[in-house]
């Protein structure tokens, strides 16, 4: 027959158990939820820089269009339709080239921060990994008394 006191101890522990068990329940839900957010903000910045991609393509395919619908016509128009063209293509390559500029940059910092957060989240993992084992020393340190 246990102590009462023995009987205490060992309900004490139970509780103990329990609520680790719910605050590891918690934590992982809690990742799961935060894992889901960083996804859908991955698929909701994926799809902006596509639909970015999609209107610059639209946009180049209707100045090829007007650019083509330029050249028909008189001599001298086209001569002058022609020079008018080059400037445009210029300013346009500049465009294009900005615009790929500035796509790659936030390529590279979006890359960047993909890096960063799941880095937080290995480093956040490796805690709570960590937390476990102190808590299972502990656990098992009381179940030694």
């Amino acid at each position: 027959m246990t102590a009462p006191s023995d009987r205490n101890e060992i309900y004490g522990l139970e509780t103990e158990n329990r609520h680790l068990k719910d605050t590891v329940g918690a934590l992982r839900d809690e990742m799961e939820k935060m894992r889901i957010g960083e996804h859908e903000r991955l698929q909701q910045s994926l799809a902006a820089a596509s639909d970015e991609i999609g209107q610059l393509k639209k946009t180049i395919n209707a100045l090829r269009d007007e650019m083509e619908k330029m050249r028909i016509g008189e001599h001298e128009r086209l001569q002058q339709s022609l020079t008018a063209a080059s400037d445009e293509i210029g300013q346009l390559k500049k465009t294009i080239t900005a615009l790929r500029d500035e796509l790659e940059r936030r390529n590279i910092e979006y890359e960047g921060q993909c890096r960063a957060i799941e880095q937080a989240a290995r480093e956040e993992v490796k805690q709570l990994h960590d937390m476990i084992g102190v808590m299972r020393d502990a656990l098992e340190g009381y179940e030694k008394k």
